[in-house]
């Protein structure tokens, strides 16, 4: 599962004016349909579904070198950055 999860890291800081904003995932269905052999190269791919006030619903799909290995959901929020004081 983390893997599949690995691309929606919140690798860039999304900027609303002067405040800070990241994402944070609070939703993974993801259907696992087979192993992918020891030192085979795995793709991700994440697709944003729908955007509902600060939810975000994307399709997610696993494929190794031969075949689709995983699909499903991932749901993330976009949520303000605290400052430390």
């Amino acid at each position: 599962m983390s893997l599949s999860r690995r691309p929606l890291r919140a690798r860039t800081t999304l900027h609303q004016g002067s405040r800070r904003h990241t994402t944070a995932g609070f939703e993974v269905n993801v259907k696992h349909f087979g192993a992918t052999p020891k030192g085979k190269k795995v793709t991700v791919r994440a697709e944003l579904l729908e955007v509902d006030g600060r939810k975000l619903r994307f399709k997610v799909e696993a494929h190794d070198e031969d075949k689709k290995v995983g699909e499903g959901t991932h749901r993330r929020a976009i949520v303000q950055i605290q400052r430390k004081a």
